[in-house]
């Protein structure tokens, strides 16, 4: 044999490794993503494009031929069958979980969730899908319900909690109005005074008060000031 021939076995051996390595490896990039047999090649593929291994098979359409083959061979074996099984099982659990959550804080933002007399079984099915499956179903009822009375024991405390701030804010606009007309009571009350001369110690307020209405408070002044001429 040649040294060119040699070199040639040599270099297809070599691509030939890593081309199965690179193999390998995108294999192990389809389970780290989370792919179980069912899955779609579609809705993979942004999670798998961003890996570096991804671009280490040399085609785009050699990675999907690889990805229906590991997906048929996974279907095939029981025991990975199996695990995807759990997988998804525990996939689908954490999304409801997720989802009901959601639903909880939801309504508990905008009030329905603090609604008296609001019940669990009145609360999923006001939020079950088209199909009238809601995410409580999918987590279990002893979960989602102890999830429920949580949330809501939050929202009466947290509206109680606001009505109370309410409260407490009207109260100080309240005592800001009352000590604001005290204040200009008392202002026009010292103007008024201010311009009497002819008050003395032995005048009462039911003086100044009838002098204003009946009009002879504002002789006076004048006349005080007359006098002061």
């Amino acid at each position: 044999m040649s040294t060119s021939a040699l070199v040639s076995d040599m270099e297809q051996e070599t691509n030939r490794t890593a081309l199965v390595l690179a193999c390998a490896r995108l294999q192990q990039l389809f389970l780290d993503c989370g792919a179980r047999a069912q899955s779609s090649w579609e809705s993979l593929l942004p999670r798998l494009a961003v890996d570096p291994r991804f671009t280490e098979v040399p085609s785009l359409a050699m990675r999907r031929r690889i990805f229906t083959w590991w997906c048929r061979r996974r279907a095939e074996d029981p025991e990975a069958a199996a695990e995807d099984a759990r997988q998804g099982a525990a996939a689908a659990t954490a999304a409801a979980e997720s989802r009901w959550a959601t639903e909880l804080r939801e309504a508990a933002a905008d009030g329905r969730l603090s609604v008296p007399g609001l019940t669990f079984e009145a609360f999923r099915a006001a939020t079950a899908s088209a199909d009238g499956r809601a995410a409580a179903d999918v987590i279990g009822p002893a979960a989602a319900r102890e999830a429920f009375t949580a949330a809501r024991s939050t929202a009466f405390a947290a509206a109680e909690a606001e009505r109370a701030a309410e409260r407490a804010a009207a109260a100080a606009r309240e005592a800001e109005r009352r000590e604001r007309a005290r204040g200009q009571a008392s202002e026009a009350f010292r103007a008024v005074v201010g311009d009497l001369r002819w008050l003395t110690h032995e005048h009462t307020w039911q003086d100044v008060r009838s002098r204003r209405e009946d009009g002879s408070l504002a002789a006076a002044s004048a006349g005080a000031g007359g006098d002061a001429g």
